[in-house]
């Protein structure tokens, strides 16, 4: 009996770990910025349904959680609460609810936009919100990729192709980002080579702060 019991233990205690470690957790976050692309209509409501279409796919235990950013500080970055997908909480609800809260902000950010693009600040001061220590992260940004700051402004990144300051090592380490939108803003979208410089700068960025990183610019 002692040795049926140690074994049923065992198991239960590996199918848990087996089970956090396969949890995912997956925050979508929108630039607020003026010049970003979901000030565009058919740019918003696309990424809208690329936020649902993620969830949908996405298991029972994974968590969900939407951030802005722009020109504001972390106590202006954070939207939601991060939501854990259980019965109660299905996929497919929160999916649905996520397109519309897209939507919405996205909207009200192009009736209101800010002006700066602070992403190095998002990420430096938001780390914590991502759960990359699980392992498990990924962080989806609708985004031109511009940063815009007293950094660095969006001239001296895109233009005169000046490369962004060093991130805290590892600080992103165990998530993947994702910048969906890069080069493309409310007035139209930049060059290749623009394109290219801005995704290679986020790269070598990402890398640095521990992250693995993919940029592009349609969904």
């Amino acid at each position: 009996m002692k040795m049926k019991f140690t074994t049923a233990f065992l198991l239960t205690a590996l199918n848990s770990v087996s089970y956090a470690q396969s949890q995912a957790h997956v925050t979508f976050s929108l630039d607020q910025s003026s010049s970003n692309p979901n000030e565009v209509e058919t740019f918003r409501s696309a990424a809208a349904r690329h936020a649902k279409d993620t969830v949908r796919a996405m298991k029972m235990g994974d968590t969900v959680a939407v951030m802005t950013f722009g020109d504001g500080s972390l106590n202006n970055f954070k939207l939601t609460e991060r939501v854990k997908l259980s019965a109660r909480m299905r996929p497919s609800h929160v999916a649905v609810a996520l397109e519309k809260a897209i939507v919405a902000k996205a909207e009200e950010a192009a009736k209101n936009p800010q002006h700066e693009t602070r992403l190095m600040s998002f990420f430096e001061d938001s780390y914590r919100e991502f759960q990359c220590a699980s392992g498990n992260a990924r962080v989806i940004a609708y985004t031109d990729g511009i940063e815009h700051s007293k950094e660095l402004t969006g001239k001296q990144f895109v233009f005169d192709k000046k490369q962004l300051p060093d991130p805290t090592p590892d600080i992103l380490a165990g998530c993947h980002v994702e910048f969906i939108g890069v080069g493309v803003s409310a007035n139209g979208a930049f060059q290749r080579l623009e394109k290219q410089h801005i995704n290679d700068a986020w790269k070598s960025w990402m890398e640095k702060a521990g992250a693995t990183f993919e940029g592009r610019s349609s969904l």
